[in-house]
């Protein structure tokens, strides 16, 4: 549903910065919608650069084929839609990256901002895997809160998952 994607995709080592824009067609009464994406890939392990790059990538598509369905679910205040929604996307990057890949020695992580604009209000959607967190920061107080979990081997809850 989108008339306009632009994205770019970073390299820097071994990590990977996907920055990308999706510009919607205007919704009832001509309100301007759209969906800014930024998201940090930090790779490992011997094909971790591919994979952040091959992430990166699919991470901009996935963010362009839902625009609509994300922006539709935050308008509702839909809280769990808007949690499968970014669930669904990072199973599909992980299929994405088993089959690209075809290799079990690397991986990525993802922490990922969506801005989304509709209807005059601005939303932010914050998600991540793996243990680079993501903080909002107050320009005027200059206060730093993390939003995002941290999801790694040693924190004891994230490991019961994996086993």
């Amino acid at each position: 549903p989108t008339e306009e994607h632009r994205g770019l995709v970073t390299l820097y080592g071994e990590d990977a910065v996907a920055a990308g824009e999706m510009a919607m067609a205007p919704g009832d009464e001509g309100d301007e919608r759209w969906v800014r994406v930024l998201a940090v890939f930090d790779g490992h392990g011997l094909m971790g650069k591919e994979a952040a790059r091959v992430a990166a990538e699919r991470l901009l598509h996935e963010s362009d084929r839902n625009a609509g369905e994300l922006t539709a679910a935050l308008l509702r205040h839909d809280v769990a839609a808007v949690k499968n929604i970014e669930l669904r996307k990072y199973g599909t990057l992980d299929a994405h990256l088993e089959e690209s890949l075809r290799s079990p020695t690397g991986g990525t992580t993802c922490s990922c901002v969506k801005l989304v604009r509709a209807q005059s209000r601005l939303f932010m959607v914050v998600s991540n895997v793996g243990d680079s967190p993501v903080l909002l920061i107050n320009n005027k107080t200059k206060h730093v809160s993390i939003v995002s979990g941290r999801h790694s081997w040693d924190n004891p809850e994230e490991r019961s998952k994996y086993l």
